[in-house]
């Protein structure tokens, strides 16, 4: 009888699966089916931000969280750009009406929104936004607005910049692990392992980390007072005696141009659009919006073309194997760098990096096609929110590497960990551990003992050559001294703006702007941009999911309150699962 339910219950879920697969078969095909939407006169573009923002935007990917069977939704970048740049010639829009709150996206990436924002208003078409709550993020991309409007009870974060690191010595210490960590001696920014070694942060990392801040939030300082006629010092009172802590307050600060309830806004809407009734007020989303064509709009991404540009997203962690659109593979990578070198087709490569690094040997691969790629044709880098450490090692060889100001970049430097388990092993869990080898070192990675004093020195040696590596590595490709850039590296950080004065990169620029320099240097005209990795189909990416193949994170489908927790435990598994010298930034920095 047990088995017969055993096999009931199993069939009744295949059943259950077909179905499921079924109904997304169809959502799939409706998906990719082609739409289009007619905008009407007066139209208001509505962004609210409210999906998480991700370098790339995948047309006909379906993303379903399999413990709930409902779709992730994520909006892309270069999908946000381009319908604002349409929005900018569309004569059937009047304006955009931001009604954003907390927007899920780097500092880098709500610069590269703003910038197309600034460029938007250059048409003479008007921005106007309203919420009941900014964060700070938030009202950075709001100020870019003609008109600021706050909920009268609403709230506004404007507090200045902090960033904090989770130390987990004190729990490692109870549970009987300790972390030897082998690094270059002059490695003191490099703190990736202070976490593992200390209760609270190196006077180094202090330093690197005031300055990080410093520079970032002078930039977001002079942007808020560029767009709202304020002096640098009037913002940074704002923020200093906390002037955002209500409504009339921050009116008063100058911060936003009146209070209103919604339905007012709707009506200054209503009277910006000349319509009588708010049911005729065409407020029009994102996703509606990138379905309208625009005879007055090129998008480079469809015109027809023969020569082209290939723009190649590096996004996540770097690791060896494939990888997949969160993390890097060495092999995945370097092959797509491949294939557009070898593409007679393709005249230019713009590397897309975000990424705080990951493995040397990984990087290294990358690397190698990079500088094979650079060789045939003109290889440029676009920086996103993180190019460090191994982000960074990728990049160094590019013709030319753009970055926003907001940038985080740098961290030219290496580390080894390994964790020594004896005494949580002996005294806690009542385990020993004894066995036979035949060389010397057959058991340098045995995490149940400390190294020993000539292990230190093989691994020490290796840490050290592989830093003497990755600085001659970047001197070459930048054309500058190796001491000069040992200098400027030993793991330490920096901001774009920092970045620019140490010669780490060589322009400000997003993504559009690399792009238009890579078809400069390639003497291009009129070319179409191809984006690697080619899009999965979407019934073979849920057949992935389904079937094992793609790694589902149960953790990604946390509420927005438990991300800070849920970004803790992956910073904690990703650094104990590391495996060989890294190349990756101090740690996971949170800005906000």
């Amino acid at each position: 009888m047990a088995s017969f339910f055993k096999t009931f219950l199993a069939a009744l879920l295949a059943i259950f699966v077909f179905i499921m697969l079924g109904v997304l078969i169809v959502m799939g095909l409706a998906s990719s089916g082609e739409k289009t939407f007619k905008a009407e006169d007066n139209s208001v573009l509505h962004l609210t931000f409210e999906n998480e923002i991700t370098d790339r935007h995948y047309e006909n990917r379906l993303d379903i969280d399999f413990s709930t069977f409902q779709p992730i939704q994520k909006d892309g970048l270069n999908f946000i750009l381009t319908q604002i740049k349409k929005a900018q010639v569309d004569p059937k829009v009047s304006g955009i009406f931001m009604d954003v709150k907390s927007p899920m996206a780097g500092l880098a990436t709500m610069q590269e929104i703003r910038d197309a924002l600034v460029e938007f208003k250059s048409s003479g078409k008007w921005i106007v936004s309203y919420s009941d709550f900014y964060t700070q993020g938030g009202y950075y991309l709001a100020s870019v607005a003609d008109e600021i409007y706050m909920e009268p009870e609403g709230m506004l974060e404007f507090k200045g910049l902090r960033s904090n690191v989770m130390f987990m010595k004190g729990l490692l210490d109870k549970v009987g692990v300790d972390v030897q960590v082998i690094r270059p001696k002059n490695n003191r920014f490099k703190s990736a392992v202070e976490p593992f070694l200390l209760d609270s942060m190196s006077t180094s990392n202090e330093e690197q980390l005031d300055k990080i801040l410093s520079s970032i939030w002078d930039h977001i300082a002079y942007d808020i007072a560029k767009s709202r006629n304020m002096t640098e010092e009037e913002v940074n009172l704002a923020a200093a005696e906390l002037l955002s802590r209500n409504a009339k307050s921050a009116q008063e600060g100058g911060l936003i141009d009146g209070v209103k309830y919604r339905d007012e806004v709707m009506a200054e809407l209503m009277s910006k659009t000349r319509v009588e009734l708010e049911e005729d007020l065409e407020l029009v989303t994102l996703r509606q919006y990138s379905q309208s064509n625009v005879e007055e709009f090129t998008d480079l991404e469809k015109l027809y073309a023969k020569d082209k540009i290939a723009v190649i997203y590096g996004i996540g962690e770097i690791g060896m194997g494939k990888g997949n659109t969160e993390s890097i593979g060495s092999d995945g990578l370097a092959e797509l760098i491949s294939e557009a070198r070898k593409d007679s087709s393709v005249k230019a490569i713009v590397l897309r990096v975000n990424s705080p690094g990951g493995s040397a040997l990984a990087s290294d691969v990358i690397w190698r096609e990079m500088t094979l790629a650079k060789e045939t044709k003109p290889v440029l880098v676009s920086m996103g929110d993180v190019a460090a450490s191994g982000g960074y090692y990728i990049a160094c060889n590019a013709d030319k590497i753009f970055a926003s100001e907001m940038t985080i970049t740098g961290s030219i430097g290496v580390f080894g960990m390994i964790p020594n388990t004896k005494e949580l092993d002996e005294q806690i869990l009542g385990l020993k551990y004894d066995g036979v080898k035949t060389h010397k070192y057959a058991d340098i990675m045995d995490i149940h003992r400390p190294l020993r004093a000539d292990e230190s020195g093989v691994w020490q040696e290796m840490v050290d050559h592989i830093y003497d590596d990755f600085t001659g590595k970047v001197a070459q490709g930048r054309s500058v001294e190796q001491r000069y850039v040992d200098s400027i590296g030993q793991g330490r950080i920096w901001s774009g703006v920092d970045a620019l004065d140490n010669h780490l990169v060589d322009a400000y620029g997003g993504l559009d702007e690399t792009i238009a320099e890579a078809a400069s240097m390639a003497g291009l005209e009129k070319f179409k941009v191809q984006n690697y990795p080619e899009e999965v189909d979407p019934l073979e990416q849920i057949l992935k999911d389904l079937t094992g193949q793609a790694k589902v994170d149960p953790l990604a489908s946390l509420s927005e309150m438990d991300m800070k927790l849920y970004r803790m435990v992956k910073q904690y598994q990703e650094l104990v699962e590391m495996r060989g010298v890294q190349m990756r930034m101090p740690y996971v920095l949170e800005i906000y």
